[in-house]
Parts: C-alpha cells; structure tokens; sequence
C-alpha cells in the first residue's frame, strides 16, 4: 500500500467525504483537527458541537480557532501528530501474542508517565505482539481496529533495554498480524516525540498525513 493509498483508505474508513467534517470523538476542549494528507487532500475535523458551517473552508488551524473562539481568552496547547502507513515490503516476523499479564503490567509500570500517555498496550488489545526473555515482556506493540478496518497501533519498549532494535521487531511483527487479519497498520507519533518518529522511519513506515491540533484550556467561571 503506498501513501496515497492509504490516505484514501483512511478517510473512507472514517466516513470523510468533505473538507469539513464532524469527528464523533473529539471533546470540546480539542474541538478542531486539521489533517494534511499526502496525496494533497486536507480534511477539518470538528467536534459534534460545533457546526460544520461555522468553520471556514480551507481555513488553517489558527484561522478556524479564531473564527470558532474568543482566543485572547483562552489557552491554547498545540499538537502535531504524524500518522504513518506500513508499505507492502515491510514483512516483520513472527511474535506471540500477550498472554502474560502480569508481564506486560511490569513493563508498563517501568514506563514514565509520558511514556504510557503516548499510547498504553493491553492484553485485550486486537492485535498484540511481545518480545519475552526469561519471562520479562521487554517490548510490546497492540492495535484495536475501528470498523472502517484501521488499526491504530501503540508500543512500548522497557526502559532497560532500549537502542536494541526490540521496538522496530515488535512493530513490524504487529504490522504482519494486522495485514494478516486484512486490516490496515496505522503508526500515529506526536512530532516531538523524537524516539518514535525515528522509530517509525527505521522501521520502514512511511509519512501519510500530519495531524494540526490543539487543546484549549477555557478560562474558570
């Protein structure tokens, strides 16, 4: 799959079909998301709140708050994510699956708190694969896939072993079961988080589309 095929498949399977549109999953507080995908398309994503009709079209992120908001009130947060496609060479190995709870609960809990907001794993997760040694989990990736057929992907690795390449083994070996499963991989990383951007690049993935955002803190009553 290249990136503009994934771009495509992306919005079908969130249902965009226009350059505004509503995001059932975005708060007040994150009300408007503007997506630039590769193959040129940009999308506005706003919160059901809001009506589509009051945000510019082709308005920049900036120019849609302004025009939503009163922003000398209000703080504003921003976010750039980018969301990343897996291209058809990418051929990871074979991983097991998470089975060890109380493994994986061990490996999560040597995690800094900034490290489990970006994206916590489960055992419960659709997709999961781990890197086990002596019974330790020093590295897990897990997915749960939408109904439009995305897997949006989260991955850890234990602080200890680091710089080892257990990261990019884990993510390519989820990579295969998700494709397996006939969904598609989605790596998401916020721009800043610099260890998983690299990690997405080494591990072959491509940049399909960046994510504009922005958390607004209202001022108290």
């Amino acid at each position: 799959m290249t990136k503009e095929d994934f771009s495509r498949a992306y919005r079908a399977a969130m249902g965009w079909e226009a350059a505004v549109v509503h995001d059932a999953e975005l708060p007040i507080e994150y009300p408007v998301c503007r997506y630039v995908f590769q193959d040129g398309i940009a999308v506005t994503a706003v919160c059901p709140d809001i009506p589509i009709d009051a945000v510019p079209q082709g308005a920049s992120l900036s120019d849609a708050l302004d025009a939503l908001f009163d922003m000398e009130q209000i703080t504003a947060q921003p976010e750039r994510v980018l969301g990343f496609c897996a291209p058809d060479a990418i051929l990871g190995e074979e991983l097991p699956d998470i089975r060890d709870d109380a493994a994986l609960d061990e490996l999560m809990d040597a995690l800094s708190d900034r490290d489990r907001a970006m994206g916590e794993v489960t055992a419960a997760d659709d997709f999961t694969a781990c890197v086990m040694r002596d019974g330790r989990v020093l590295a897990a990736a897990g997915a749960v896939h939408s109904e439009g057929g995305l897997a949006d992907i989260s991955l850890c690795v234990h602080p200890q072993v680091r710089g080892q390449g257990l990261g990019r083994r884990v993510l390519c070996a989820l990579i295969r079961k998700i494709r397996d499963a006939g969904c598609v991989p989605l790596y998401r990383a916020e721009e800043r988080n610099v260890p998983s951007v690299r990690l997405a690049r080494r591990a072959g993935l491509q940049q399909a589309f960046t994510m504009e955002g922005a958390l607004l803190v209202f001022p108290e009553d």
